[in-house]
C-alpha cells in the first residue's frame, strides 16, 4: 500500500513539474540564442557566417515561444535577429506578436527602429516617442541627433503634463 501511494505521489509530482521542465529548457535556449545574437551584434571580424546563426536564433526563438506562451522575449529576440539580417518587415511581424501580450517600452522602441528602417518616419517617430515617454533610458541606444530630438519632445510633454495641459500620453504605434 505504501509503495502504491508513493508511486502515485511521484507520478503526480512528475506530471505537475513537466511544464516547469519545459519552461526551464526554454529559458536556457533563450539565453543561448540571446548570447549568440550579442556576439553577432558586436560584429567581430572573422566570426562565423551570420546567416545560419541568425536562422538558428529565429528557430530557437520560435521554439521558446511555444514553451513560454505570452512571454514577449522570444518574439523580441526573433525581431532583433531579423533586424540584424536587415529584414525590418519580418521584425515588425515578430514585434506585433510581442505587443499582443501587452505594451512594453522595449517593443515600442524596436518597432520604432524597424519603421525607420522601412522609411516610415511617421510611425517610427510615434513608436520611439512612446518608448521614450515610458522608459527614457532606452534612448541611450540611439545616435545623438535623434536622441536629442526625442529628449526635447519628452521634456515638452512632461511640462504639459505638469501644467495640466496633457490629457493622454503619446499614442502607441499603429501596426500595419
Amino acid at each position: 500500500m505504501r509503495f502504491a501511494r508513493a508511486a502515485l505521489v511521484l507520478g503526480f509530482l512528475a506530471l505537475a513539474s513537466a511544464p516547469e521542465v519545459r519552461r526551464a529548457g526554454a529559458e536556457r535556449r533563450l539565453w543561448q540564442a540571446h548570447a549568440a545574437l550579442d556576439l553577432l551584434a558586436k560584429g567581430e571580424p572573422g566570426g562565423p557566417d551570420p546567416k545560419p546563426v541568425l536562422a538558428w536564433i529565429g528557430e530557437s526563438a520560435g521554439a521558446c515561444a511555444r514553451d513560454l506562451p505570452g512571454d514577449p522575449r522570444p518574439p523580441m529576440l526573433a525581431a532583433s535577429a531579423r533586424m540584424l539580417d536587415r529584414d525590418a518587415s519580418g521584425a515588425l511581424a515578430d514585434l506585433r506578436h510581442a505587443f499582443a501580450g501587452g505594451e512594453r517600452a522595449d517593443v515600442d522602441f524596436q518597432a520604432g527602429r524597424a519603421f525607420v528602417s522601412l522609411r516610415d518616419m511617421r510611425r517610427g517617430q510615434t513608436a520611439l516617442l512612446r518608448a521614450a515617454w515610458i522608459s527614457p533610458v532606452l534612448l541611450a541606444d540611439l545616435p545623438e541627433a535623434p536622441r536629442a530630438v526625442l529628449e526635447r519632445e519628452v521634456e515638452v510633454l512632461a511640462d504639459r503634463l505638469r501644467n495640466g495641459q496633457l490629457s493622454a500620453p503619446p499614442p502607441a504605434p499603429e501596426w500595419p
